[in-house]
C-alpha cells in the first residue's frame, strides 16, 4: 500500500509506532498525504 501510495506522488507525513493490536500483534500506521500544489504540479 505505501508503495502505491508513492507512485501516486503522496509522501510518508507520520508512523505510528506499534499503536494497532490486530491478531495478538501490534502493528504500526502510516499517515501519508499529498498537497495541493503537488497533485497540481506533478512535475516537481
Amino acid at each position: 500500500m505505501v508503495k502505491v501510495g508513492e507512485k501516486l506522488g503522496m509522501k510518508m507525513e507520520a508512523r505510528l509506532r506499534k499503536c494497532r493490536y490486530y491478531n495478538g500483534e501490534y502493528y504500526d500506521s502510516i499517515r501519508m498525504g499529498l498537497l495541493r500544489e503537488e497533485w497540481e504540479d506533478p512535475t516537481d
